[in-house]
């Protein structure tokens, strides 16, 4: 049976150097996946922006260019990495909020898409830029909203599994210490890498080029990846327990299992600077 994915992301950004090569695994599987991302007037991320503020104040005509250049930006990566249902949830704040209306309206969206499964930043990623964490935790609530009766009449849905996203890096020591950064599972995208540096590239308004985008795949994707001996992976902490009929184990380790140490680290290849168009700065 094909899954339904649904990622929930707080910024465009996130949907890319976090997960983007999962949701690609999916989409090669013919999975749907379904990206909405929260922040639809994320203006502290467009760094372009800020530095043309800089030389005093712009008119709201090029700031709303700015953000349309930005949602362009982000549907072109979409299109790399294969996503093509991709949505901005619209709330007019510059910072993500908690309120009762955010779950709400992510409660509709997991009825409407009815995920299988549900990728989505950790809850307690909240020490200092807290989006993610302000994100993470809608989210979970939103699926216990979604789970059961409704006034608005829509038909209840519970989501098999939530995977929060474990990525090493971190915002400050208070983030570094709220969260949980000890992934459960690793997905390794190592044949998604291409499309992953790519698409990341076209977030020019964040000064991403195709050599910068490679430098951060390799610390985010290839550094997690070392001890497990993988290229490339993306990192997830499960949600809800897993029921077996008997202990589960990986393909990956299983073969690891069943090989020799030199077998095993011929997995680790160095890829992302490789990518056709990289040129060192």
């Amino acid at each position: 049976m094909n899954l339904r994915v649904l990622a929930i992301v707080a910024h465009p950004a996130d949907a890319f150097d976090m997960i983007g090569g999962t949701l690609a695994n999916h989409l090669e599987d013919n999975d749907e996946v379904t990206l909405v991302i929260l922040q639809s007037n994320d203006l502290s991320n467009l760094f372009s922006l800020a530095d043309a503020q800089h030389g005093g104040q712009l008119t709201a005509g090029a700031i709303q260019q700015a953000l349309e250049n930005h949602r362009a930006s982000t549907k072109a990566a979409c299109g790399i990495l294969g996503i093509e249902d991709v949505r901005f949830l619209e709330f007019p704040d510059e910072w993500i909020t908690y309120s009762p209306k955010l779950v709400a309206g992510i409660a509709d969206l997991i009825q409407e898409v009815r995920p299988h499964l549900l990728l989505t930043h950790h809850p307690m990623e909240d020490g200092g830029a807290c989006e993610h964490g302000t994100c993470g935790k809608a989210v979970i609530e939103a699926t216990y909203l979604a789970d059961g009766a409704r006034k608005s009449g829509l038909a209840p849905h519970h989501t098999g599994q939530i995977y929060f996203f474990c990525p090493t890096g971190t915002t400050n020591l208070l983030d570094a210490t709220t969260a949980f950064r000890y992934p459960g599972i690793m997905v390794d995208v190592t044949r998604q890498i291409e499309k992953k540096v790519k698409a990341y590239a076209q977030l020019s308004a964040q000064y991403i080029t195709l050599e910068r985008s490679a430098k951060i795949m390799e610390g985010i994707c290839g550094q997690p990846g070392i001890h497990v001996r993988a290229a490339y992976v993306e990192t997830f902490l499960a949600y809800r327990p897993e029921v077996y009929q008997q202990l589960p184990i990986s393909d990956h380790n299983k073969k690891l299992s069943e090989g020799t140490w030199k077998e095993g680290l011929e997995h680790l290849k160095l890829l992302a600077p490789f990518v056709e168009g990289v040129r060192p700065e």
